[in-house]
C-alpha cells in the first residue's frame, strides 16, 4: 500500500501560469513591500522565503530573514516609515527601518503566513504663525493690550514677537523685520535663543525647525518728536525669501503731547480815566493729557 500526501505550493513560483516552487507552502512565508500615496516602491515588491531549521531541513515554523526594499517619495511628499501587518492583522508601527530597510530579521514565523511592509509618506507641509504683543510702556507691564497705558518721552515700549513652524518640515533662513509706524526712531531686536543674528532691524533665524518656537523682543525708546503721536510695530516674516506673515498689533501706542495756550482779551479797545477794563484770560490745555497744579498770574 503506497499513501500519498499531497502539501498546498502556491506561492514561490514566477510563472502566473504555474504558480508554485515545489517547496510545499507551510515551509515557506510571503514578504510584500507596498506604498501609501505619494510614495513608491523602488526596489522588490515582494519575496518569498523558505524556513529551515538548524540542520537546514525544511520547517514549519522558525526565523527568516528578509532581503528588504526601497521606498522613495514622489515630489511634495516625505517618508515616515514603515507599518507592518501579519496576514489579515492589524498594521503596527516598525520604527527601526530606514526608507531603504536593509535586511530583515523576521523571528518566529510559520509557514504560509503573509508579512506586509506599507512605507507610509505624509505631504510636506511648509507653514508658521507668528504673533506679536504689546508687552511693557515706560517698564509697566501691560496687561490688556487693548488698553495700553500712555507713553512719555525716553520711556521704553517693548513688543515680543514669537514666530513658530506649525508646519512638518523644517523653514530654512527665516527672517523678521520690524518696523515702528508713525515714530521717528527704529527699534532694536534681541532673542535669546542660539544662532538667531541681527542686521539692523532684521533678524535671521537660520533654520526654524519642527515644533519650534523663537522669541524676538523688540525695543523702541520714545524720541521728543514722537509726542501727541500713536505708535505702532509691524512685523513681516519672510521664509527663504517669500513673505508668509505681516503681523501688527490692532492697538497702538499712544505718546503724551503736554501742550497749553494761553490768551487775553479786553472788553475795551479804549478806555477813558476811571472806567473799568475787564481782561478774559483763556487757559486751553491742547495736549492729551490733564495738567494739574496749573496756576495763572496775572500783572499789570
Amino acid at each position: 500500500t503506497v499513501n500519498l500526501v499531497y502539501s498546498k505550493d502556491e506561492i514561490g513560483g514566477e510563472d502566473p501560469e504555474d504558480p508554485g516552487d515545489d517547496i510545499p507552502d507551510k515551509y515557506q512565508v510571503t514578504v510584500k513591500y507596498k506604498a501609501t500615496t505619494g510614495g513608491n516602491i523602488t526596489g522588490i515588491t515582494q519575496e518569498v522565503l523558505t524556513i529551515k531549521d538548524s540542520s537546514g531541513k525544511f520547517a514549519t515554523t522558525g526565523n527568516v530573514t528578509a532581503s528588504g526594499s526601497t521606498a522613495t517619495a514622489e515630489e511634495g511628499y516625505f517618508f515616515t516609515g514603515w507599518m507592518l501587518s501579519v496576514d489579515d492583522g492589524e498594521p503596527f508601527d516598525s520604527k527601526v527601518f530606514g526608507a531603504t530597510t536593509g535586511e530583515i530579521f523576521l523571528n518566529n514565523v510559520y509557514g504560509g503566513q503573509t508579512y506586509t511592509f506599507t512605507a507610509q509618506f505624509k505631504e510636506k507641509v511648509y507653514d508658521l504663525e507668528t504673533t506679536k504683543t504689546l508687552t511693557s510702556v515706560g517698564g509697566v507691564t501691560v496687561s490688556d493690550p487693548t488698553n495700553p497705558p500712555m507713553a512719555k518721552v525716553d520711556d521704553e515700549i517693548v513688543w515680543t514677537i514669537t514666530v513658530e513652524n506649525t508646519g512638518n518640515q523644517p523653514l530654512p533662513n527665516v527672517t523678521v523685520s520690524d518696523l515702528m509706524i508713525n515714530a521717528s526712531g527704529a527699534v532694536s531686536l534681541t532673542s535669546d535663543t542660539d544662532g538667531v543674528t541681527f542686521n539692523g532691524t532684521t533678524a535671521t533665524i537660520p533654520t526654524l525647525e519642527v515644533g519650534q518656537t523663537v522669541t524676538i523682543t523688540a525695543t523702541y525708546t520714545v524720541q521728543p518728536e514722537d509726542a501727541g503721536k500713536e505708535l505702532n510695530n509691524r512685523a513681516l516674516v519672510n521664509v527663504d525669501g517669500k513673505t508668509d506673515d505681516d503681523v501688527t498689533p490692532e492697538d497702538p501706542v499712544t505718546v503724551e503731547d503736554k501742550g497749553l495756550e494761553i490768551t487775553k482779551t479786553a472788553d475795551k479797545t479804549t478806555a477813558n480815566r476811571g472806567d473799568t477794563i475787564i481782561y478774559k484770560i483763556d487757559v486751553t490745555n491742547t495736549g492729551n493729557v490733564a495738567l494739574n497744579g496749573v496756576t495763572v498770574s496775572d500783572e499789570m
